[in-house]
């Protein structure tokens, strides 16, 4: 609700108190009115939330310099924070106390997140000396996080400011980072000793494929885990297991459960308690980890207290407990998916339960797998919603593989906890259990690996929007009566069947198609490096053009995640510009994910890789080499590639009536100025120019042409201030601020989409 109605701290607080004493009057002195003590106490609990939500400054902070990126600054601070070693870095939060450069010194007390660069050695050395308390000192660069510039992609920055981390900073020498050790006992930094000492047993016990599964098991960090392992537990529905929750603690409950199952029931239940807070921090705390504890805890002591346990009222107290300290959780996809789970599970799953009792089945190993059955589809009720807005695809085979993971987990977890028990006593029993460990773990990859690269494994859904999740709980709340209420079996049915329809149509009224048929239309994406073009022809197909090359890390992350956003799972036409190694990453990254009909490539890349092994390797049913014409007359429409004598592209050209875009990929003013002559003054066009760095002459030049739109797609930093000092920045589109831009060029003009 703090989207709509913001209001200012002090009303919040004076609304809260005067409704609490109005409570208080009603519970001692009014008790006839005690019916109005429920919507006073939701009142209460809402204005509260929102006055905690407000002095906790969440959706109030941000990047606090001017500069989006500060080079050579000096930070000074202390280490609050530090992550599991990654492959290539070492990540840490550092509570700044004092900047220094030669643009900025400023002495703010703020979050950074510092990411350390080096040689495996350098890294590890740093890694075995860092403690959580330290005071650091290291010379580096301050960059502002990446937002979400185009469709898809993942807000890193808006993530690390849920976290109150206002920027990162990168460092690409060890060395250049002293610590400072702090004198006194800090139970954080215990805690990250425990967490690494624990990973490197892990890590020395096992290959690599088991280390990382139980690294994100037992250490909550799955950082370490593939992209394309990732994926394959998305698309089979079990993505769940990788991310430490109620199921991991109620496993880790029943281990500890088993172990003290021969002391009295205090020191059981006493032991228990601690086992399952040691797992708590040692996984770092996350929100469904700090639920799944509490609740277990409340379940404990009130069976201790021999008092009844209300599951509902369990639930209620950890999120109460939760959104307290850390109110910014109620948007974090862990605390929605955790919550909304387990509420389901409690009451989807007694109801269901009950249906199959009365199927009668004799056999007792049957009726615990529909059992577990039953338990995974009242959760996935819960979570539906949220599922498809963060992941876009909904797992036709879940149902199934979590049958068969779900207990795998259980096993996997169990033999880890003793291999880490019996370690300390024998190095070679704990590499027998180590071992054990790894064939199972290598039976689950296979079985994931499998049902998650099936083409039936799940449906693509995109556009899921907050309004659809708000139809979804509607019609299941409408559902729950409906069934409650009405006793003739044929109006229940009637009515299910209309209310399913109408929820249907309502959740497709807010879908867009982006690119529809009989419609020329372009994306020009926001990116620091390489430059692409996403078209939309007027026959229904799909062109992808790729001008240079990109940086593989972020590849995947925005090309892929924009297709899947505009839903397009099939490209008519993918031309690609660079070198070999470039082509085949992309093949690579396209396969299983896009499919490629046609794929166009330089002369010189088709003499160097050969056609007949690509097209068979990677599903392509045509390669062919790029030419300047690339169609023509499409419903009027036009298409040309510019080439340079190697065959090379320049720039892309299309046409559609009196409208044109030229879109170029690098800095080349000579070659633009030459474009440019050529366009009728009353046509109307629009320039895509991809720079590096802006010239007043380039400016002065694009001001006498004046183009309808000119859409600056930045490589590097250019000189905003003299864009500043122009008029012509009235009709620039800088994708750096706008974020990725679609357009539709018509016969009479170009004109800009805007995407939801």
């Amino acid at each position: 609700m703090q989207k709509f109605f913001v209001l200012p701290i002090h009303i919040l607080m004076f609304t809260a108190l005067s409704l609490l004493v109005l409570f208080l009057i009603i519970v001692f002195k009014f008790s006839q009115f005690a019916k109005t003590l429920s919507l006073l106490a939701f009142l209460i609990s809402i204005l509260i939330g929102a006055l905690i939500l407000g002095l906790s400054g969440y959706g109030e902070l941000k990047y606090p310099f001017k500069d989006e990126i500060i080079k050579n600054a000096i930070i000074k601070g202390k280490i609050n924070y530090v992550s599991l070693p990654l492959q290539n870095k070492i990540v840490f939060d550092i509570i700044v106390s004092k900047v220094e450069s030669k643009d900025v010194v400023l002495s703010p007390s703020l979050k950074f997140r510092a990411s350390i660069y080096d040689s495996p050695k350098a890294l590890r050395y740093l890694f075995n000396k860092i403690e959580i308390g330290d005071s650091v000192e290291l010379l580096g660069t301050i960059e502002r996080a990446q937002s979400k510039m185009n469709p898809g992609e993942f807000d890193y920055e808006k993530y690390l400011l849920s976290h109150n981390i206002l920027g990162i900073v990168k460092c690409y020498d060890a060395f250049n980072v002293n610590l400072y050790r702090s004198s006194g006992f800090s139970l954080m930094n215990l805690i990250f000793q425990v967490r690494k000492g624990l990973n490197n047993i892990l890590k020395s016990l096992h290959n690599h494929d088991a280390y990382v599964l139980l690294r994100g098991l037992l250490l909550a960090d799955r950082g370490e885990i593939p992209v394309e392992v990732k994926r394959n537990f998305v698309n089979s529905g079990v993505i769940h297991v990788l991310a430490v929750s109620g199921l991991h603690v109620g496993y880790i409950l029943l281990i500890f459960l088993l172990l003290f199952n021969r002391l009295n029931i205090y020191t059981k239940y006493f032991l228990t308690l601690l086992g399952l807070f040691a797992f708590l921090l040692i996984t770092g705390m996350p929100t469904s980890v700090v639920r799944a504890t509490l609740m277990a805890t409340i379940g404990i002591v009130a069976f201790l207290l021999n008092r009844d346990y209300n599951v509902f009222n369990s639930i209620a107290l950890a999120a109460l407990l939760i959104l307290f300290f850390k109110p910014g959780e109620l948007f974090n996809p862990g605390f929605q998916l955790s919550f909304s789970a387990v509420l389901s599970i409690v009451y989807f799953a007694p109801k269901l339960s009950a249906q199959l009792r009365k199927l009668k089945i004799s056999s007792n190993l049957v009726n615990k797998i529909l059992l577990l059955g039953v338990v995974t589809f009242a959760a996935q009720i819960g979570t539906l919603p949220f599922t498809l807005a963060y992941f876009n695809k909904l797992s036709v085979v879940s149902l199934f593989i979590n049958l068969i993971v779900i207990p795998m987990v259980g096993i996997i977890i169990g033999i880890a906890v003793v291999t880490l028990a019996v370690f300390p006593f024998s190095l070679w029993v704990a590499k027998i259990f180590a071992l054990a460990n790894s064939f199972v773990i290598w039976l689950l990859y296979k079985l994931v690996n499998f049902s998650g690269s099936l083409e039936i494994s799940y449906l693509r859904i995109t556009q899921f929007s907050v309004y659809d999740s708000i139809i979804y709980f509607l019609t299941l709340f409408l559902l729950i009566f409906v069934l409650k209420n009405i006793r003739r079996k044929a109006i229940k049915t009637i009515v299910v069947a209309l209310l399913l329809i109408f929820s249907y149509k309502l959740l497709t009224l807010d879908n867009v198609v982006y690119f529809p048929k009989n419609d020329f239309r372009m994306f020009i994406p926001e990116t620091n490096t390489g430059q692409y073009y996403l078209i939309g022809l007027p026959n229904g197909s799909k062109s992808l053009i790729i001008l240079s090359d990109s940086k593989k890390g972020n590849y995947e992350y925005r090309i892929v995640h924009l297709l899947n956003y505009f839903n397009i799972q099939n490209l008519n036409d993918l031309i690609i510009e660079g070198n070999p190694d470039f082509v085949v990453f992309t093949l690579r990254i396209f396969k299983k994910q896009i499919g490629i009909k046609n794929l166009f490539l330089s002369k010189c890349n088709l003499v160097l890789l050969n056609k007949g092994k690509l097209c068979k390797k990677f599903d392509i049913e045509n390669i062919l080499e790029i030419k300047k014409s690339y169609f023509n007359n499409i419903n009027g429409c036009n298409l040309n590639l510019v080439l340079n004598r190697k065959g090379e592209i320049k720039s892309v050209r299309l046409k559609h009536g009196k409208a044109e875009a030229i879109l170029s990929p690098a800095e080349n003013f000579t070659s633009l100025k030459q474009k440019l002559n050529k366009i009728n003054a009353k046509q109307k066009y629009l320039i895509g120019f991809s720079v590096k760095r802006i010239t007043p002459n380039l400016l002065k030049y694009l001001k006498s042409k004046a183009p309808d739109i000119f859409v600056l797609n930045k490589e590097g930093n250019f000189n905003r201030r003299v864009l500043n000092k122009s008029k012509l920045t009235e009709n620039i589109l800088f994708t750096d601020l706008n974020g990725g831009m679609m357009f539709s060029i018509g016969k009479k003009g170009i004109a800009r989409i805007f995407l939801k």
